[in-house]
């Protein structure tokens, strides 16, 4: 577990509970953009993810999950191709 996104500071925090002494640490971003950015950037290595939001955000998240290359996206069966996106 590299990094968690939530909008709710107190899930966040809840999170970090779980992860206390993590090397590295486990980061904490409130937007999905946020994090995308830093895996762009090269700041944050992540070879997978795993979205569990509600069905009506996974298109646009797992969209810009697509733009990163060599990223592994763990989604709903329905899944939206590259070309769709």
């Amino acid at each position: 577990m590299v990094a968690i996104v939530d909008t709710s500071r107190e899930m966040l925090r809840d999170a970090a509970l779980l992860f206390p002494v993590s090397h590295p640490p486990v980061k904490q971003f409130a937007r999905v953009d946020e994090l995308f950015d830093d895996m762009q950037s090269e700041v944050l290595k992540v070879d997978a993810i795993l979205i569990a939001t509600p069905n009506f955000s996974h298109f646009d998240i797992i969209c810009a999950a697509l733009q990163v290359p060599g990223l592994v996206v763990a989604a709903p069966r329905r899944r939206p191709s590259r070309s769709a996106c």
